[in-house]
């Protein structure tokens, strides 16, 4: 099972990519109070984990790079919004995907913010063709589960819910194109990462710190991935400048095992 997980950020695009190689309902996963024995108690592969500022996709012409420009990235004409779309499935219709954010006027970067439409499905089409993805799904079995999940965003975030209908349409249309039967799109409740959090502030200790609600929940979530990452060692995270939004979408692929 792949779970592709995403957070919606309208500047870093932070995403967590885990291989389990059991099914959701065989995975041991039954006290949040032990959630960090998670991970001693479970078969996984970390594939990816990246937090990617979407102002310089554009810019980066590192044929080395990870992850290509919208100019060199194969983006195939049927999720560009130029060359048609076939009708997919969305779970909000308050945006329109291929709006581009350069033309707003009250944008703090007039020239500088990229076209959020092709940078995402650049982004997007990348994370897909990642070797160890691709050739799972490919090539051993069109039928494993694949999960992608994404955060609920209410429509007054209208930056955030612009990629999450991005990311929707780009994944209904990807799979249903090359006939993988067993993918499923999920919103996150996001006051589920929190709960699960919050088991390491039975003191109080950090709501002491972070007396701000907003500043205290995006805290709690970091610190409680920062934990768990001391431990395990997903990632090396000397690369990264600030952890909220990976914890965020790490975090997440633990609210979907234990709530849904």
């Amino acid at each position: 099972m792949f779970i592709l997980s995403f957070d919606c950020g309208i500047t870093n695009f932070a995403y967590s990519v885990i291989e389990f190689l059991s099914n959701k309902k065989n995975l041991v996963f039954n006290n949040k109070e032990i959630i960090l024995k998670f991970f001693d108690n479970n078969n996984y592969k970390i594939i990816d984990i990246n937090n990617i500022n979407l102002y310089k996709i554009n810019n980066n012409n590192n044929k080395d790079s990870e992850f290509v420009n919208e100019e060199s990235a194969p983006i195939p004409t049927h999720l560009n919004s130029a060359g048609g779309q076939p009708n997919v499935k969305h779970t909000s219709s308050s945006c329109d995907t291929s709006f581009d954010l350069s033309n707003n006027k009250k944008s703090k970067k007039k020239s500088n913010f990229p076209n959020l439409h092709k940078s995402v499905i650049s982004l997007l089409y990348n994370l897909i063709n990642n070797k160890n993805i691709i050739e799972k799904i490919t090539t051993d079995d069109k039928n494993c589960d694949i999960k992608i999940l994404i955060e609920y965003q209410m429509n007054i975030n209208y930056k955030a819910n612009i990629i999450y209908n991005i990311i929707i349409s780009f994944f209904e249309t990807y799979f249903k194109i090359n006939n993988f039967n067993n993918f499923e799109i999920i919103t996150i409740n996001p006051s589920y990462k929190i709960k699960i959090a919050q088991n390491i502030d039975n003191d109080n200790k950090i709501r002491i710190k972070y007396i701000n609600q907003y500043t205290y929940n995006k805290k709690l979530v970091e610190i409680y991935f920062l934990n768990i990452n001391k431990k395990y060692k997903f990632i090396d995270l000397t690369k990264f400048k600030k952890y909220d939004d990976i914890a965020d979408s790490f975090i997440q692929i633990l609210s979907y095992i234990y709530y849904y």
